[in-house]
């Protein structure tokens, strides 16, 4: 992430930033790079209301996009799991009993079976074809290598499994306005920030699986779900 790029960019081309201006309540008038640091918003801890509406809306997306198709689905692997609350959540409303998260930094639970896994050398401490469902929801592009991370969810992944994506169609005029979004969300290292975007067609060849369906590219940052089938 660079501020001066975004700068520029936002400076020569105002209207793409104008919605997510507008959704967050914030100024337009951004001459420099202290005016784009001033913005950023302090990080609260999501409510359980929140939690539980955000979990509703992933599942409704998830039936959407499956259509028709679902496994019977006795494990559950969720990929960049946070501190673990969407995803249990998530859990009980797919009813789903035994149930897995991995993410970059430790969290302490009993409530569900966590791992912590290495950036640098992304390897999930599972046997091949484990799953029936994983889900990557807004992970891939802070990853430093997600071809590495497909390729080790397709291992874990059972044959006739679902992989639910949620990630940003990231055409090359929307990156910046996307770095913008998580300058606006936590105070970020811009030497260590790690934002890999690609658009929807360059996931699905990286991905390689057949699409069972998705959701329409929404809001200013073009957030998608799509289900695909191994």
């Amino acid at each position: 992430m660079n501020y001066n790029t975004i700068l520029r960019d936002l400076k020569q081309w105002p209207h793409k930033y104008g919605a997510l201006l507008n959704k967050h309540g914030l100024q337009r008038d951004i001459k420099s790079t202290d005016d784009l640091i001033s913005l950023q918003l302090q990080t609260i801890e999501d409510s359980d209301d929140v939690i539980f509406n955000r979990a509703k809306a992933r599942v409704n997306e998830i039936y959407i996009c499956t259509g028709e198709y679902w496994p019977k689905v006795t494990k559950y692997l969720d990929v960049g799991c946070n501190d673990g609350r969407l995803t249990l959540r998530l859990a009980k409303d797919l009813k789903i009993k035994e149930v897995h998260g991995v993410d970059v930094t430790e969290i302490k639970t009993t409530d569900f079976k966590f791992v912590k896994v290495s950036q640098d050398e992304f390897k999930l401490p599972y046997p091949d074809h484990t799953f029936e469902l994983v889900t990557i929801f807004q992970v891939l592009h802070h990853s430093k290598d997600p071809f590495l991370v497909i390729k080790e969810v397709l291992r874990v992944l059972k044959k006739g499994g679902v992989l639910i994506l949620r990630e940003h169609d990231a055409t090359e005029e929307l990156r910046q306005v996307i770095d913008f979004e998580h300058l606006l969300y936590e105070k970020l290292d811009p030497e260590t920030y790690i934002g890999v975007y690609q658009s929807m067609k360059e996931w699905d060849t990286l991905i390689g699986l057949k699409s069972l369906g998705q959701t329409q590219p929404k809001g200013p940052t073009k957030c998608y779900t799509k289900a695909y089938v191994k």
